[in-house]
């Protein structure tokens, strides 16, 4: 049987404010095919987003350039709840883009890992909320009015929900307990990734339509 993708990429990210390697950062996975079309694996930790930009660009473009179907794969959402366009007030006729577009503006992500996610997520609940909702978790430290430290409150009829409908579903079907892309600190938070990810695969894939 045919396989479905020639390569199979998949990306383990990482929020990490400095360099990392080892536990806790970011993994590059990558099934590609040598000259005799046998899948070979090869994996890399690079120790910031902007050494993994660089290398996810330069393997897909590789792969694409020799017209490969690629499935690529991160380990954070690609998206927000439905109705977060609207809570940030941003305009557009696709929300998702429009999300996506604000991230690329907002996330400073420097080359050295150092980046604005706690800030980023306050300026986001100040947009949604004028408080420290739906985004939280931080240190002491990144704590703000608009940030704290636990979830401040439950989510009502009227806010923007806490999980996406992927989410949803599995908590309804398979008992899971996802973790909510609001969340940005603390064990299997993904809100950090997301807010730096989404930008950074964004502009991957630009940087590898130019190759």
């Amino acid at each position: 049987m045919a396989r479905l993708f020639d390569s199979y990429v998949m990306v383990d990210w990482s929020a990490a404010s400095k360099p990392a390697t080892g536990a806790d950062s970011i993994w590059i996975g990558a099934l590609t095919p040598d000259a005799l079309m046998k899948l070979n694996f090869k994996a890399s930790n690079p120790p910031t987003r902007a050494k993994a930009l660089e290398e996810l660009t330069d393997l897909l473009g590789r792969c694409l350039k020799r017209g490969d179907r690629v499935l690529l794969g991160v380990d954070f959402p690609l998206g927000f709840p439905a109705g977060t366009s609207d809570a940030l007030k941003l305009k557009g006729d696709a929300p998702w883009r429009s999300i996506r577009d604000f991230l690329l503006k907002e996330m400073k992500d420097k080359p050295d890992n150092s980046n604005n996610r706690f800030s980023l997520a306050a300026q986001m609940n100040r947009r949604m909320s004028d408080g420290p909702f739906p985004f939280w978790g931080c240190s002491k430290k990144d704590e703000l009015t608009t940030l704290s430290l636990k979830k401040s409150r439950e989510h009502g009829p009227k806010d923007v929900t806490e999980y996406r409908i992927s989410e949803t579903f599995a908590a309804e079907t398979r008992k899971a307990r996802p973790q909510p892309v609001w969340k940005i600190a603390y064990a299997g938070a993904v809100g950090g990734q997301t807010l730096t990810g989404v930008p950074a695969i964004e502009r991957s894939e630009e940087h590898t339509s130019e190759l």
